[in-house]
Formats: C-alpha cells, sequence, structure tokens
C-alpha cells in the first residue's frame, strides 16, 4: 500500500504534541476531547509520521477504525500557570487509531505542565493519530416512519389488489395464483397451476406438498394436497374427486367443480 508521511501538523496523543501540555488562561491553547460513536470507517492507509520531537516519529503505519475521538480547541477558568506559553489552537482535530510495524522506543521523559511539575513518564506507546479537522453542528430533525405489514401469501386472493403480489415467499418462490381463487407460495421455473387449464395441470406449479390438477371450476386447475384425488380425474357417475371450492359434480362421463 503506498505509504505518505503525516506532518507535524499532526498531533499524536501519545506524544507530547504542541498544544496539549501547557496550559494557559488567556488563549484556546488546550483540547478538550470527547469519545464519540462514528457512523462510517475511514479507508485504511499506510504512512509514516514525522514527529516534531523526532524521537517520536514512527513508520509503517495504518490508520484504522473510525473516528475515536474529537478533540476541540479549550481554555480553562482558573488555568494553572505552565512552564510554557502553547501555541493558540483555531481548529479542531478527530482522532484515529494507528498501529505501527516501525517504532523507535523513545526514551522516558520527565512531564511538566500546569499541573504537574517533572513527573517521569515511561512505556511510550503509539496509540492515536489526531487530525485537524472542522466539527459542524447538526440540525435535529423529526422524522415518521410508516410501515406497511403485507398480508401472508397464503391469505391473499388473486382479485384483492395486485395479483397474489408480495406475501413474503422463501428465496425461489414467488406468491402466485395456485387456482380456486386462492394465492401460495410456489418454484419460480414454471407456469402458476392457476394459469393453466386442463389437461396440462400437470405442468402448474403448486406450493410443497400439494399437486396440480383439475379441480378448479370447468377445466380450470388448482392445487390441491397431494394426497387427494382432483375431481378431473375422478371417473363419472361417483366424481368422488375434491375440489377446494365448491363440489365435484358429472357432466356426462367427466367430473367437473
Amino acid at each position: 500500500m503506498h505509504q505518505r508521511p503525516l506532518s507535524a501538523a499532526v498531533a499524536l496523543v501519545s506524544v507530547l504534541a504542541p498544544g496539549l501540555s501547557p496550559l494557559h488562561a488567556q488563549s484556546f491553547d488546550q483540547l478538550e476531547c470527547h469519545k464519540v460513536s462514528a457512523h462510517e470507517s475511514v479507508q485504511r492507509q499506510t504512512v509514516d509520521v514525522a514527529a516534531l520531537q523526532s524521537e517520536f516519529s514512527a513508520h509503517q503505519c495504518t490508520v484504522l477504525g473510525t473516528t475515536q475521538l474529537v478533540c476541540i480547541a479549550a481554555k480553562t477558568d482558573p488555568s494553572p500557570a505552565g512552564p510554557a506559553a502553547g501555541a493558540a489552537l483555531t481548529t479542531a482535530y478527530s482522532c484515529y487509531k494507528l498501529r505501527c510495524r516501525s517504532t523507535a522506543a523513545p526514551v522516558s521523559h520527565l512531564v511538566s505542565d500546569g499541573l504537574v511539575s517533572s513527573v517521569l513518564t515511561t512505556n511510550y506507546r503509539v496509540e492515536l493519530v489526531c487530525l485537524p479537522a472542522v466539527a459542524t453542528p447538526v440540525s435535529a430533525t423529526t422524522t415518521s416512519t410508516t410501515t406497511t405489514t403485507l398480508p401472508p401469501c397464503d391469505s391473499r386472493t388473486p382479485g384483492a389488489g395486485p395479483l397474489c403480489a408480495g406475501g413474503g415467499c422463501a428465496p425461489g418462490f414467488e406468491c402466485g395464483d395456485i387456482g380456486a381463487g386462492r394465492c401460495g407460495c410456489v418454484p419460480t421455473e414454471s407456469p402458476l397451476c392457476g394459469t393453466v387449464v386442463a389437461p396440462q395441470c400437470g405442468g402448474g406449479r403448486c406450493p410443497s406438498g400439494q399437486k396440480c390438477g383439475q379441480a378448479g371450476l370447468g377445466l380450470a386447475c388448482a392445487c390441491i394436497d397431494e394426497t387427494l384425488t382432483p375431481c378431473g380425474d375422478a371417473t363419472a357417475p361417483a366424481c368422488d374427486g375434491f375440489c377446494p371450492a365448491g363440489m365435484c359434480i358429472t357432466l356426462g362421463t367427466s367430473c367437473l367443480c
């Protein structure tokens, strides 16, 4: 991955970056840092970091994850006098996790600021990199969401609105006309049972556990339980076949619903 150096203007939170250590009452030379939840991750990139104090420089570092902190220029009141005046800050900073393969371990340092004096600090490790940023307020808005729940496929009828539309069938299935005024979840690769007529009923699609047979009105096909005999396949004059709606009757030498 292409590496690009980060200039000394980038503040390393784990080191003594300008503006972090001294506390000065008359200028915004401090940072007030906020832990945040960011809604977008950064694109990983590899960088070299050149620090103002060279012993803190790092190489082959990866910037990763989401924004961890947002730091705003600030001042405290009252502000303890520090050993040096910090440079006035005019921008915010956003901080990201930083992982480095090549980092010279800085020697121990004595740190002094407006709160402590000559405190021994050891075990330095690069943790975050902070870049100048702009923090723009977002106006609060109220939105309302209307959720429409479609009835399940098997409770729809072809005559109710769009023919057997929706219904929440499993992948590979669709809500379709299965005859006799009913809808059902059927495979997508062949004609719907309710759209074919005898003697083509055998090629119509039906839900699992059902078969397409001449069980609709007249020569219409309909899906019925696979253990039943469709009316159109029954023998006259008994005509004891099954019809989803109506009765199986004799018409000459045939049986019809």
